[in-house]
């Protein structure tokens, strides 16, 4: 929250805002959706349970993403997905 008058900057939880408004004010929301694609599958060496979560699309079909277990896939290693 920033002090309309003091120019500090408060952090408080969203529930606690109708205490900082005065009639008169206006409030903006700002939406964010995200759209992010949860992928699981199976290592085809191990058959051991992967799940991928696509955050970016780079380019392509080039994505950063997040995987789990992050520790145990290698460089190199090849899984079979399925939207889930």
């Amino acid at each position: 929250m920033l002090g309309r008058n003091s120019g500090d900057i408060e952090h408080i939880h969203f529930r606690d805002v109708i205490n900082y408004l005065e009639p008169g004010d206006t409030l903006f929301l700002m939406i964010h959706v995200l759209c992010l694609l949860r992928l699981f599958g199976l290592k085809e060496e191990t058959g051991a349970k992967v799940e991928m979560l696509m955050l970016t699309q780079i380019e392509n079909n080039d994505w950063e993403v997040l995987l789990k277990p992050a520790k145990r896939i290698k460089i190199g290693h090849t899984s079979k997905f399925r939207r889930g």
